[in-house]
C-alpha cells in the first residue's frame, strides 16, 4: 500500500468516525430528553404510592411489577433486537410508552386511577423496557470504536447521572404546584420528542451473511446468548457478583421512600434530596471514568465500585435519625461506586461480544445479573413489614459485603479478562444522517 493510499484510508476512517459519532450524539440527546421526563414522573408516582398506601408491600409490589416483566422478557426481546431493525424497535417502544402514560393521565382525569390501575401501567412500561434497553445497548458498539468505549460509557453515565439528579428535584418542585396527572404530561411529551432523533439517523447494519441466508430457529438464537456466556470462562463469576449485588442492595432502593418518611420523618423534598445525592455520586464518578482509559484489569474496577456501594449502604443502614447529612453521604457513596462497577463491566462485554450477537448476549446477561431482583423485592416488602426497615437494611448490607469478599478471593472473578477470548468484529455498513426514515 502506497503512502497516499494510507493517508486516504485514514481520512476515510476519520470521516466515517465523525459520521458515526454525530449520529450517536443526535440519538443520545433524544434519549436524555426522554430520560428527564421519565425521571420526574417516576419520582412523582413513587411518592404518590408512598403517601396513598403507606405500605412496604405496595412499594415492593410496584418495584416488582416494573422490574419483573423486563427481566422475564429481556432474553426473548434480545433475539428480536438482533433480527429486527433496532431503530424501529426503539422508536416503536417510545411511542407506546407515551401512549401508556397518556392512558394513565386520562384515568386520573376520569377518576378511575386507583392503586391497581397505576400498578398495571407500571407493569406495561416494564414490558416496553424489555425491548428498549437491549436495542439501545446493541447500537452503541456499532457507532463507537472499541478504543473509545470506556470513555463513552463514562460520559453516558455522567450525563445520565446529571439528568437523574435533576429529575427528582423537579418532580418534588412540580408536586408543590401541580397534581400528579398534570405532571405526567411531561413524560408523554418527552417520549414523543425522543422518537424524532431516532428516526432521522441511520443505524449501521451488521454484515452477517450466515444469519441472512439461513433461517435460524428462534429457540436456537435464544440459546446462543447462554452458550456464548457459558463458553467464555470467567463471565459467570462476573455475573454472580452483580447478581448478588442486585439481591442484597435491593432493600435500600425498595424501602427508601418509607425509610425517609417513617424513620427520618422526611417528606418529598428530603426523598428528592437523597435521589439527587445518589446521582451526584454517579456524576462525580462518571467524570473520573470518562477522563481516562479505565482499569488495566476491568474486574478490579467492578470489585472496587461494588465495594464502595456496599460501604455506602452500610453507612445508610446505621445512621441515626438525627444525622440526616450522614444519610446523604451514604447514598452519595452508593451512587459513586455504581459507574465504576458498571462502566468496567460494560467495557468487558462490549469488547468481546460480536455485534450480531449483542442483543441476545446483553439480554441473557441482564437476566442473569438481575434474576435475583424480583425475589429480593418481594422479600424486602415482607421482611420490612415483619421486622422493620432498619434490621432488613443492616443484614442485607453486611451479607452483601461478605459475598463480595468471597467472590474476590475464592472464585475466578478477578481473572475474567485474562480468560475471555476476544472476538473479531464483523464489518458494518456506514451510518449517515438521513433527512427521512430509511430501511435497514
Amino acid at each position: 500500500m502506497t503512502e497516499n493510499n494510507k493517508v486516504s484510508l485514514e481520512n476515510d476512517n476519520n470521516i466515517q468516525f465523525n459520521r458515526n459519532l454525530r449520529g450517536y450524539v443526535i440519538f443520545w440527546i433524544g434519549q436524555l430528553i426522554s430520560l428527564l421526563g421519565s425521571s420526574v414522573v417516576q419520582f412523582s408516582i413513587v411518592w404518590w404510592i408512598t403517601v396513598e398506601t403507606g405500605s412496604e408491600l405496595f412499594l415492593a409490589l410496584s418495584t416488582f411489577l416494573g422490574f419483573g416483566p423486563t427481566m422475564l422478557l429481556t432474553p426473548i426481546a434480545g433475539v428480536f433486537v438482533d433480527r429486527w431493525s433496532r431503530k424501529k424497535i426503539i422508536a416503536t417502544v417510545d411511542f407506546f410508552q407515551a401512549i401508556a402514560t397518556m392512558g394513565l393521565i386520562f384515568a386520573f382525569i376520569l377518576g378511575i386511577a386507583d392503586i391497581w390501575f397505576v400498578l398495571a401501567i407500571i407493569t406495561l412500561r416494564g414490558v416496553f423496557q424489555a425491548f428498549h434497553r437491549p436495542a439501545v445497548q446493541a447500537i452503541i458498539p456499532l457507532l463507537i470504536p472499541k478504543d473509545k468505549l470506556s470513555r463513552m460509557n463514562g460520559l453516558d453515565y455522567l450525563f445520565n447521572g446529571m439528568i437523574l439528579m435533576v429529575g427528582p428535584l423537579v418532580g418534588a418542585l412540580l408536586l408543590n404546584y401541580f397534581i400528579l396527572q398534570e405532571v405526567l404530561w411531561l413524560d408523554a411529551i418527552t417520549f414523543m420528542i425522543a422518537i424524532v432523533p431516532t428516526i432521522i439517523i441511520s443505524i449501521p447494519s451488521v454484515k452477517a451473511p450466515s444469519i441472512i441466508k439461513e433461517k435460524t430457529p428462534f429457540l436456537a438464537e435464544l440459546s446462543e446468548g447462554f452458550t456464548f456466556i457459558r463458553n467464555q470462562q470467567g463471565l459467570l463469576a462476573l455475573l454472580a457478583v452483580f447478581t448478588a449485588a442486585n439481591f442484597f442492595m435491593r432493600p435500600l432502593y425498595v424501602l427508601l421512600p418509607l425509610f425517609v418518611k417513617d424513620i427520618h420523618l422526611g417528606g418529598p423534598e428530603e426523598l428528592a434530596l437523597l435521589f439527587s445525592a445518589l446521582q451526584a455520586g454517579m456524576i462525580c464518578s462518571s467524570m473520573i471514568m470518562s477522563s481516562w482509559k479505565g482499569f488495566e484489569n476491568n474486574a478490579h474496577g467492578v470489585a472496587l465500585g461494588i465495594f464502595i456501594m456496599y460501604f455506602g449502604f452500610i453507612v445508610c443502614s446505621f445512621v441515626p435519625q438525627s444525622l440526616f447529612p450522614l444519610l446523604i453521604l451514604g447514598i452519595f457513596l452508593n451512587g459513586f461506586g455504581l459507574p465504576i462497577a458498571n462502566v468496567s463491566s460494560q467495557t468487558i462485554w462490549q469488547k468481546i461480544v460480536p455485534p450480531e450477537k449483542l442483543g441476545r448476549v446483553y439480554s441473557v446477561r441482564l437476566t442473569i445479573a438481575q434474576g435475583s431482583g424480583p425475589i429480593a423485592i418481594i422479600l424486602s416488602g415482607i421482611f420490612g413489614e415483619l421486622f422493620g426497615i432498619i434490621p432488613v437494611l443492616v443484614i442485607a448490607s453486611l451479607f452483601g459485603m461478605l459475598f463480595l469478599g468471597y467472590s474476590l478471593f475464592f472464585t475466578r472473578f478477578r481473572y475474567v479478562e485474562k480468560t475471555v477470548t476476544t472476538v473479531e468484529t464483523p464489518s458494518i455498513l456506514p451510518v449517515t444522517i438521513e433527512p427521512h426514515p430509511v430501511t435497514e
